[in-house]
């Protein structure tokens, strides 16, 4: 499957490589199968002597999360083991040859539940949304920590092991008056939009979210399928 967009491939795999993609050929998947906790990869090099790399990651895993390096010369197959079956993985190849390298080329496959691509819409809408939000979104930072101890005395609660990922967010906005009740949804309460492919973190009840100097809590999350993926989560927050 050769990719739609090699441009677009390098901001997927960006955390692969820091070179500087040349005119060196992109390689192509020409295919991918699903087996038992596997995924063959058939893949066809622009030469025969480059040397063709490959990685993968489960769909929500952030992508600094660098899965085993395999590796062919020339075209071939690709076998990755190891995998959980019915979780959907993305796949990612490029080759280098005398120290340089290409652009990526990437699938999408579910291990023995048949092989998975983006559907026409996914790839259309997935366009669409990271246009509007690079467009007439904000710079927001999303906030993960490992652990939150509380205080029962004080009440307070002290956060540690943080992790931030900088991303763009749509303008935020407020719920229609007639949905607040003052329970689930406060006077307050704002929501938000993020992509909803290809982050470099989970998203997630619970992460904390800073824009415009205030700082959010994500309370609840609604995907919005374009195709057979999630091309955007709409975030209900709260300060």
């Amino acid at each position: 499957m050769a990719s739609t967009g090699n441009s677009q491939s390098i901001g997927l795999f960006g955390w692969l490589t820091s070179e500087t993609p040349s005119s060196l050929l992109t390689p192509s998947i020409s295919a991918s199968a699903a087996g038992d906790g596997t995924i063959v990869l058939t893949i066809t090099a622009a030469s025969e002597t480059d040397v063709i790399y490959a990685r993968y990651r489960t769909s929500t895993a952030a992508w600094s999360t660098q899965s085993t390096t395999y590796k062919i010369t020339g075209s071939g197959t690709i076998t990755i083991t190891g995998l959980t079956n019915g979780t959907l993985y993305q796949c990612g190849i490029y080759a280098k040859n005398d120290g340089i390298s290409s652009d990526w080329d990437f699938a999408r496959v579910i291990p023995s539940s048949g092989s998975y691509d983006a559907t026409e819409l996914d790839l259309a809408l997935d366009d669409e949304v990271q246009d509007l939000i690079d467009k007439y979104g904000i710079t927001a930072t999303f906030y993960e920590y490992t652990s939150e101890t509380f205080n029962p005395a004080t009440g307070a609660v002290t956060k540690s092991g943080a992790s931030s990922y900088e991303q763009k967010i749509a303008p935020p906005w407020g719920f229609d008056p007639k949905l607040v009740d003052g329970t689930l949804i406060k006077n307050g309460d704002m929501q938000t939009i993020v992509k909803g492919y290809d982050l470099d973190f989970e998203v997630k009840s619970g992460l904390e979210v800073s824009f415009n100097d205030s700082t959010w809590k994500v309370l609840d999350i609604t995907p919005y399928y374009s195709g057979e993926q999630i091309s955007a989560y709409q975030l209900h927050i709260r300060k």
